[in-house]
């Protein structure tokens, strides 16, 4: 067992980063306030913010105003002391939100399409670009692009430069639509900074209601397309007509040779019921199972026929 001295982790924290952060142009110090568990930073004479330090794996807040020099058993976003020190990206992103740039370092409040990861990226970019623009254009919403800012301010969120943005003007606030590498996200921004999406507002839940039964549908004619029963059927059918070829050229064989049983058997009316059945349960299997997934298939579209708003 062994006793770690906090203050000599933290003041040691605290040159580093101070030095890691003059590297970005920024000068400022920091003074750890033993007495109340505080960092506090200023830029000369002005303290212009203030972190919580924590020792405490338990801890249950992962506010964005707290730097846990412990790891926490949780998969939610926090500050990790060590992770500051060493990714610049979010060190970046704590200058920006020492300097009062941003608020939070990390904006959890945004909408994930997840349900859409697994899909090509040709029927992704369908969505992105066609699908969900024409479902809110469709409801007299202007689609604009966003501003080299708004551009920023959700590289800083996402901490990736590899997305796709528009936005979708809801007078009250603009809808961020955002294309990543595997699915479709939306953040909510007013006055250029990002808000929680309004619950008052139905328009994004029945989107996603209306493109989940777009992608059931999507991975319904997928399955049957992978599981080749088109081509299955086919085989079916021609190996079918195959037989019955050499059959019919049998009987007319023996028709012609007036073989007995064979005419008798011919002159029953019965077999031509057998067989008109069969062909009739052939024919009714080609355009069931063949014909009509074909179609689906081939017209299938990410369109969504827009509903009236609950």
């Amino acid at each position: 067992m062994f006793i770690l001295d906090s203050t000599i982790w933290v003041e040691a924290f605290m040159d580093e980063i101070t030095r890691k952060i003059k590297d970005f142009g920024v000068i400022l110090r920091c003074i750890f306030d033993i007495n109340k568990s505080k960092i506090d930073f200023f830029i000369k004479d002005e303290k212009i913010k203030s972190y919580d330090v924590n020792f405490e794996c338990n801890k249950e807040s992962v506010a964005d105003d707290v730097i846990n020099f412990v790891r926490l058993p949780r998969f939610d976003f926090y500050i990790f002391w060590y992770d500051l020190l060493n990714e610049n990206s979010l060190l970046e992103l704590f200058i920006g939100q020492i300097k009062g740039e941003i608020t939070k370092i990390r904006y959890t409040k945004r909408e994930k399409f997840s349900f859409l990861d697994g899909i090509d990226k040709t029927d992704l970019s369908e969505i992105f670009e066609i699908s969900i623009k024409k479902y809110f254009e469709s409801n007299k919403k202007t689609i604009n692009g966003v501003s080299q800012e708004v551009g920023l301010m959700i590289k800083k969120q996402l901490l990736t430069d590899n997305f796709e943005a528009y936005s979708v003007d809801f007078d009250d606030f603009d809808l961020l639509v955002i294309k990543e590498e595997k699915y479709v996200s939306f953040f909510c921004i007013m006055d250029e900074e990002f808000i929680e999406y309004p619950v008052s507002n139905t328009e994004l839940s029945i989107l996603r209601r209306e493109l989940i039964k777009k992608f059931e549908l999507y991975n319904k004619l997928n399955r049957f397309n992978k599981n080749k029963i088109t081509d299955n059927i086919s085989k079916t059918i021609q190996i079918a007509s195959l037989i019955l070829t050499p059959i019919n050229l049998f009987l007319l064989y023996c028709i012609s040779k007036k073989i007995e049983w064979v005419v008798q058997i011919v002159d029953n009316r019965y077999i031509y019921y057998a067989l008109g059945g069969i062909l009739a349960f052939i024919s009714i299997g080609v355009v069931v199972w063949v014909i009509i997934p074909a179609i689906y298939l081939a017209r299938f579209n990410w369109k969504i026929k827009r509903k009236k708003l609950l």
